[in-house]
């Protein structure tokens, strides 16, 4: 308050003491007559300065900034999840690993896609369009993308329910052949790449992502050559590649263009579902997909799945560089990229 309010209440009072006194009031003609001279209401004391409204104001948005920074740390303390950020890229695996729990623990898909929109994870309306990425750099300075391609799919090695995040890398990030022997025998389970990813290729991510990463099960022929679907059985690893049927759906059906291999399809098809991301984008197992041609230092390249061919002794299937699946020897050299779970 400034100090001409206390003087004009001062000066206000004998006259007052004495209108009474004499039976009058003389205070609405002292308003009268200050508001005639542009000086302040005798009873309210001066107007705060410009100066003075410019001060309350800067402190009452301090105050609320307080409250805004207190509240957001409450919440978090709450178990309210992280801040929520413009997109995949923005936040920090520490982040995504805490974002992933609440999607794994939200119960159903269409609840965890929910969880999804709400960080920003998927489009306005809940799909995975190949625009949900995240950059990294590997420990060897190499600049690498990776991206979303399925919420709550994998299970979760210890029994604990499913993943909430499964990423893939969007190009590769080695060139390595499946088995150096040329043998599918023991499928994905005993091959030397599976070796090589998780201890090699683990050690190629920077501290923080190994950390947030998480082990699935991961459904795959680990016999080789075979014919019934029953060899499919389930790994535990960190870092997997793809089986063809979560690149492209399920290929039994009036689609199978190989009559009397049907078993083959039903083996195939046991390896696991569709993940999200290439099931809305129409991948098809049977033709050409452009959207998973991929490159190895900026050239193209076939890349390996886990698959095994189970007709083949020697081979495991593979995704060409036009984006159409093949197989070919385990001792071929093939681009490697691999998928992981937070």
């Amino acid at each position: 308050e400034s100090e001409a309010a206390p003087a004009a209440r001062d000066a206000g009072k004998p006259r007052e003491r004495a209108a009474k006194k004499d039976g009058g009031d003389e205070r609405p003609a002292k308003r009268a007559e200050a508001k005639r001279d542009g000086k302040a209401d005798p009873d309210k004391g001066a107007e705060p300065s410009g100066k003075r409204k410019k001060g309350v104001i800067a402190g009452v948005a301090a105050a609320v900034a307080a409250v805004a920074v207190i509240a957001v740390v409450a919440a978090a303390a709450l178990g309210g999840g992280p801040a929520v950020r413009d997109s995949v890229n923005d936040y920090t695996w520490e982040e995504l690993s805490a974002i992933s729990q609440e999607i794994s623990k939200a119960g159903g898909e269409d609840a965890a896609i929910e969880v999804a929109k709400k960080y920003h994870l998927a489009t306005a309306d809940g799909k995975l369009d190949g625009t949900q990425v995240k950059d990294i750099e590997l420990t060897d300075g190499t600049k690498a993308q990776v991206q979303i391609v399925g919420f709550a799919h994998d299970e979760k090695a210890d029994g604990s329910g499913k993943a909430g995040i499964t990423f893939m890398f969007t190009n590769a990030i080695a060139s390595h052949p499946m088995d150096t022997t040329a043998t599918n025998e023991g499928g994905w389970e005993k091959s030397q790449l599976r070796e090589w990813l998780n201890r090699e290729g683990l050690n190629k991510l920077p501290g923080d992502l190994r950390n947030a990463i998480i082990e699935v099960e991961k459904l795959t022929n680990n016999t080789g050559f075979t014919k019934v679907a029953s060899s499919v059985t389930p790994t535990s690893d960190k870092l997997w590649l793809p089986s063809v049927v979560e690149l492209s759906g399920a290929e039994a059906g009036d689609d199978w263009p190989w009559k009397g291999s049907e078993w083959a399809a039903e083996i195939y098809d046991s390896e696991g579902i569709e993940y999200r991301l290439f099931d809305e984008l129409g991948t098809d197992p049977f033709g050409v997909n452009p959207v998973l041609a991929r490159s190895y230092n900026n050239n193209a390249c076939m890349w390996w799945t886990r698959t095994p061919a189970p007709g083949e002794k020697a081979n495991f299937r593979f995704v060409s560089n036009q984006g159409s699946f093949g197989h070919t020897k385990a001792d071929d050299a093939g681009c490697v990229i691999p998928g992981f779970c937070v």
